[in-house]
């Protein structure tokens, strides 16, 4: 489901809004479709699960990394509220180095697409 998903999210971010005929989101989704089935609609699903891979193994990362250097080597102190949300916020403001796979992934998808076009 999650490159349907994404694909979907993509048609809707990439298309032609707007313009008169314009097809909408589900029928461009019907077209890949009925002319390259199951695979046309999980074009970029590497690039997804790799930008997630990254996203969320930084995130976590950075988030505890932030974590230990506010214990200051006391492993047995607890964090306070506002020293977990500063860590868990600078994973994920940290974790933003990723965002252009998801650019390749949009354009992975946009290049199929117009590819189909052409034909």
């Amino acid at each position: 489901t999650t490159g349907i998903c994404t694909f979907m999210k993509t048609v809707e971010v990439t298309r032609a809004k707007g313009t008169p005929n314009a097809p909408s989101t589900l029928r461009v989704a019907y077209d890949v479709w009925r002319q390259e089935g199951i695979v046309g609609l999980n074009k970029g699903v590497s690039a997804v699960a790799l930008r997630q891979l990254t996203n969320w193994g930084s995130r976590f990362g950075i988030s505890k990394a932030t974590e230990t250097l506010f214990l200051q080597g006391d492993p047995s102190r607890k964090l306070s509220g506002r020293e977990k949300i500063a860590a868990s916020m600078t994973g994920g403001v940290l974790a933003c180095w990723n965002h252009p796979i998801e650019v390749i992934r949009v354009e992975m998808q946009s290049v199929k697409a117009e590819r189909r076009g052409k034909q």
